[in-house]
């Protein structure tokens, strides 16, 4: 805290001990990334991170791998990897490089590639690097993904609320979020 000026020997590179499969919330619209499989593109309006479109992997790129050191990137569901111009592309490279900011218990993506930040634009909130600095748009907090499953039944049906409140094996091969169930922690007192 002594030096004015900052230099490649005072940089840190960060790897995250936690859960790379996490739900990522934006701090200004209150609402979680998710791919949007039709474009090809993650986008933020999802205000309950449900489905596995919401659960994202923080990757961190080895120093061998890296085009940029203690670099991240965000992949999807299908396994494709963000990139800074808010495409999905099946195989990362630079575009596709995140640097992580800390601001207090938030976090901002500043692309390796362009130095912008990633934000949320338009309604559906299209996740892409074109930020110059960091306000709360270009905020988000990494949350635990909890495990989310699909149940089939001795008829070989899914397991659905498709009906409303009630669960019943009535559905096919096809699923939708009505078909996802969430594994919980209980508490002791409901275990007992």
């Amino acid at each position: 805290a002594f030096v004015k000026e900052i230099s490649e020997e005072k940089c840190w590179t960060v790897n995250l001990a936690m859960h790379p499969m996490v739900t990522i919330r934006n701090i200004k619209r209150g609402a979680y990334l998710h791919l949007d499989p039709k474009e090809n593109t993650v986008t933020c309006d999802e205000l309950i991170p449900w489905g596995d479109d919401a659960v994202l992997s923080i990757t961190f790129f080895d120093y061998k791998d890296a085009v940029v050191q203690g670099a991240y990137g965000i992949q999807n569901c299908e396994g494709n990897f963000l990139a800074s111009n808010g495409e999905c592309k099946a195989q990362p490279d630079e575009s596709c490089m995140f640097i992580l900011e800390f601001h207090g218990g938030v976090i901002s993506f500043k692309s390796a590639q362009t130095g912008k930040y990633l934000t949320c634009l338009g309604a559906s909130g299209l996740a892409k690097a074109t930020k110059a600095a960091v306000g709360q748009d270009e905020q988000f907090q990494l949350e635990n993904s909890y495990p989310q499953i699909t149940l089939r039944a001795a008829n070989n049906l899914l397991v659905s609320t498709k009906q409303g409140i009630e669960i019943a094996a009535s559905m096919g091969d096809s699923t939708t979020e009505l078909e996802d169930f969430q594994i919980g922690r209980a508490s002791c007192r409901e275990r007992v």
